[in-house]
Parts: C-alpha cells; sequence; structure tokens
C-alpha cells in the first residue's frame, strides 16, 4: 500500500507519521533509519501491535467498506477476515493486507467477516519499503 504523508509528529525520540491512503488517513511510529519526508508518497507495511477484544466488533452488513481513520489518538480500521492462521489476515484493499492478534480472543470472527477494530495510533509501527 501506500501513502502521501501529511503530518509529523515527534516525540520521546520517536517520529510519529500521518499518511494518507486510498482508503483513509493512518497514524503511527516510523521505523526506518531515514527520516520520512512530508508530501512525500511512500510504500509501507504496519506492525500493528495485539488488538483486545474489546476493541473489535464483528460488521457484517451491506454498506460495508473498507477503510482507515483517525479518531483523536487513536486509528479505527475496517476490513474483512482473509485468512485465519495464528493470527487474522485482515483485507483493506487488493494490494493491502494485514496480519493482526487479539488478545482475550473467544475466536467468534470467522473467515469472510467483516471487522472494524480500533488501536492507539503509538501501537502501530509504520515500514516503508
Amino acid at each position: 500500500m501506500r501513502m502521501i504523508i501529511t503530518n509529523l509528529d515527534f516525540k520521546d525520540e520517536h517520529i510519529y507519521v500521518t499518511g494518507n491512503t486510498t482508503i483513509g488517513d493512518v497514524k503511527g511510529e516510523w521505523c526506518n533509519k531515514e527520516p520520512p519526508i512530508l508530501g512525500k508518497t511512500y510504500f509501507f507495511e504496519l506492525n500493528i501491535s495485539e488488538v483486545d477484544k474489546s476493541e473489535v466488533a464483528v460488521i457484517n452488513n451491506e454498506q460495508f467498506f473498507p477503510s482507515v481513520n483517525l479518531l483523536g489518538n487513536r486509528v479505527q480500521f475496517k476490513g474483512i477476515c482473509e485468512e485465519i492462521e495464528d493470527v487474522y489476515i485482515i483485507r483493506f484493499s487488493n494490494d493491502w493486507m494485514e496480519m493482526i492478534s487479539i488478545d482475550n480472543d473467544d475466536f467468534s470472527i470467522k473467515r469472510g467477516d467483516k471487522i472494524l477494530f480500533l488501536t492507539s495510533y503509538d501501537k502501530i509501527g509504520i515500514y516503508p519499503y
């Protein structure tokens, strides 16, 4: 997936970036030796720390569209469960899938479910390539 860097925040020797993707805005810690450049486009992968089950909902309705949105200090993800292995593989677009692990998981998420989950932006690592 790719994003355009729209904002930079510097906290405790960490760089947090906000980037615009084709399905919305995402924010997380920049995980690269080279600092990001505001306005530049980067291809990236995410590393999302374990998500608590209380922050996950299955939303199976007709009006569901994958997206990512900033909600204050948290990031809301909406995607489709593509596969279940030791983790859940969630698809957000044709070229964007992420693996997430869920703390206190009750295994109620099934393949094909449309899910929404929230996590704090400081629990998201952004790895450009």
